[in-house]
Order: structure tokens, then C-alpha cells, then sequence
């Protein structure tokens, strides 16, 4: 993402959480809504590494059925088996 990408999307941001108000923002404010933005950004980049891994895993084969996952999920949690 470029700076001038940055700002916009941190204004967005501002926008959303503070509304319209007055447009002025005290130095908290702005300093709490950066502290948002940026935890709302971590989580989107970290969901987006996670999702490609999970691509990846598929790619190379690293994958289980859901009958398998589900029978050693209820083996470790000691359910029943399935019917």
C-alpha cells in the first residue's frame, strides 16, 4: 500500500469510527484511532498470509478429508463416533 493509499485509508478510517462531526480531533483521538487502523490493518494482512497458507498446504497435498478431521477430533475430545 502506498503513503498516499495509507492516508486515505487512515481518514476512512477516522470517518467511520469518530463520524462527521467537527473534523477536529484532539491528539487522543488521534492517536486512538490510528492504534484501531492499524490493528484493523495487522488483522487483514494476517488473515490474508494465513488464507494463502492454507493455499499453499492445498497446492502441495498438505490436506485431510473432513472424515478424517472430524474422527480425530471426536477421538481426542472422546465423542462417539460418527453414524
Amino acid at each position: 500500500m502506498t503513503l498516499k493509499e495509507q492516508f486515505a485509508s487512515i481518514y476512512s478510517f477516522a470517518l467511520k469510527q469518530l463520524g462527521e462531526g467537527t473534523g477536529k480531533l484532539t491528539r487522543d483521538q488521534l492517536d486512538e484511532v490510528y492504534e484501531a487502523w492499524k490493528r484493523e490493518q495487522t488483522d487483514f494482512e494476517e488473515s490474508v498470509a494465513d488464507i494463502q497458507a492454507g493455499l499453499d498446504d492445498a497446492k502441495a497435498g498438505r490436506v485431510s478429508s473432513i472424515d478424517d478431521v472430524d474422527r480425530r477430533i471426536r477421538q481426542r475430545r472422546g465423542f462417539p463416533p460418527a453414524e
